[in-house]
């Protein structure tokens, strides 16, 4: 993996972990808000990284299927000519 698709992963989680130790007066218990906020950073992580992981499998298939598909049909064009 890149340091770019790293960087999907990461910095969600970062940056939900930041907000939720903000906002961690929320709950009476710190230690359950602590692990709740943990795992919701890690799922936020997830979904986000995961999404790029995704987006960019079906971009590079669609583009495989379009180089293919013109060089079918440079291929029958000169087919057709000869």
């Amino acid at each position: 993996m890149s340091e770019q698709g790293k960087r999907y992963f990461i910095l969600p989680m970062i940056i939900i972990f930041i907000l939720g130790i903000a906002a961690i007066n929320i709950l009476k218990n710190p230690i359950v808000s602590f692990f709740i906020i943990s795992l919701a950073a890690c799922l936020c992580g997830l979904i986000s990284g995961l999404s790029y992981q995704l987006v960019k499998f079906i971009v590079h298939t669609l583009n495989q299927v379009r180089e293919k598909r013109a060089l079918e049909k440079e291929t029958s064009a000169e087919y057709h000519k000869a």
